[in-house]
């Protein structure tokens, strides 16, 4: 029903009471009305903007360095020797460095004439450098600021990781971007704009 609708959006909830309950000033209602249904619609784009984005993302980062997963990590990290957990090519996922949402927030904070600033933003999503191929539980600990790399590639860990045998063998794999790779491409810009991002 429309109420059971309603109930479920509370900024529309609380308009159409405002609505209700001050008729008189329906003018202003109505301009606010038109605002959150403009910001809304705006939101909707941009998700589906940042969608097209992650997509093309995965393209960028396979082009650079392949579709097999688990060879990517062998690529990208110093693993000199084998760990004894084995990875699980359906386990990994790509990792945006910097995150999509703190990407979107900015975004959203932009006036719509900034295009420029705007497709610099899109593109960090897609950008192949802003990746890192990590296994499910890794990639959760990474979004949960359990876990995260300096800008000269050292996995640093969070207390309760240290030590913590359940996750040793894991971040082992994990723990130095190589060098190479740092000095190849524009990983470290990404790391270092997290770490900012981590210290706001």
């Amino acid at each position: 029903s429309f109420e059971d609708f309603l109930s479920k959006n509370g900024k529309l909830q609380d308009l159409f009471i405002k609505f209700r309950d001050n008729p008189k000033n329906w003018k202003n209602i109505s301009e606010e009305c038109k605002k959150y249904f403009l910001e809304q619609t705006d939101n909707l784009m941009i998700d589906n903007e940042i969608t097209k984005y992650r997509i093309e993302g995965k393209k960028n980062f396979e082009n650079q360095y392949g579709s097999n997963r688990v060879n990517a990590i062998k690529k990208i990290f110093e693993i000199s020797d084998i760990p004894k957990i084995k990875l699980i090519e359906s386990t990994i996922q790509y990792a945006h460095i910097y995150p999509v949402w703190a990407i979107k927030d900015s975004i959203l904070k932009l006036d719509k004439s900034q295009k420029e600033e705007r497709n610099y933003l899109f593109e960090m999503i897609s950008n192949k450098d802003n990746f890192l191929p990590l296994d499910v539980d890794t990639h959760a600990l990474y979004d949960r600021n359990k876990l995260f790399w300096d800008q000269d590639g050292k996995l640093n860990k969070s207390l309760e990781l240290e030590n913590n045998e359940h996750y040793e063998d894991k971040l082992y794999i994990y723990s130095k971007i190589s060098n190479k790779i740092l000095n190849t491409t524009n990983i470290k810009t990404y790391l270092t704009k997290f770490i900012e991002l981590k210290n706001k």
